[in-house]
């Protein structure tokens, strides 16, 4: 009960947020399909779904790697978030512009709400027991098979490019934790590392729920490869339902 009370108040606490330039970042590029993976924040601009402003960030961000950003396109539009935000959020515009008949000539729209794994923090148990339950706490949001996806995506050559935009609302939280878990399995990254990059793109540290479910990511990734990502427990101290320090 305490738990669902806590959530109905964060929940509460939430404030609309337009679509924001330094939230929309590049993270991957394929060569050889011409395909495109952006992070960033819920695409909503005075209570419409932004696709032309979302167009222009992402080909800037492109335009300042070098890379030639498509004028004619297929957008796969990734949500993170929890049906239960919508009455909260702008999300609802998002939700109904794809819907539409228009939104059938710009692409599709997928509903991956995560972080629910982090409910449960690796701290709560003796690390040896963390380590060998890793893997079905990683399993609640299906994040490796979220992440495999992402990359089948990048990596099919279809007639049009693949524009993946991947976000939550404010583009840090479960945004963070799908670049970040993305990274450290395609990228073999360290978890410090990772944790870094993502705050650099954000402007702030994920929250608790979003972190906690990298811990069990990288400690995954940790026992199925047998090699070192970190420090997958201690890079960083999370407060219940508010955000995280960095220990490194």
């Amino acid at each position: 009960m305490m738990k669902f009370l806590l959530l109905l108040a964060l929940l509460f606490s939430i404030h609309c947020e337009d679509l924001l330039f330094e939230k929309v970042h590049l993270v991957e590029y394929n060569t050889t399909t011409g395909n495109f993976f952006f992070r960033g924040n819920l695409p909503v601009l005075n209570e419409s779904f932004a696709f032309d402003t979302l167009s222009a960030y992402m080909k800037n961000r492109s335009e300042a790697v070098g890379v030639a950003f498509p004028e004619d396109f297929s957008l796969l539009d990734f949500s993170l978030l929890w049906i239960v935000e919508e009455p909260f959020t702008d999300y609802k515009y998002e939700y109904n512009f794809w819907k539409t008949d228009e939104s059938k000539t710009i692409g599709s729209f997928v509903e991956w709400p995560i972080s629910f794994s982090g409910l449960v923090t690796p701290d709560m148990m003796p690390l040896s027991w963390a380590e060998a339950s890793a893997k079905r706490f990683v399993e609640i949001d299906g994040m490796e098979e979220k992440v495999q996806r992402i990359h089948e995506i990048l990596s099919t050559k279809l007639d049009k490019p693949q524009i993946i935009y991947a976000h939550c609302h404010y583009g840090c939280d479960r945004t963070g934790l799908m670049i970040g878990a993305y990274r450290m399995y395609y990228y073999d990254i360290k978890v410090e590392d990772m944790y870094q990059r993502n705050r650099e793109e954000c402007g702030r540290t994920e929250n608790f729920m979003a972190t906690e479910s990298l811990k069990w990511f990288c400690l995954m990734l940790k026992e199925e490869r047998n090699k070192d990502y970190g420090d997958c427990v201690g890079f960083a101290s999370c407060v219940p339902w508010d955000y995280c320090t960095v220990n490194f």
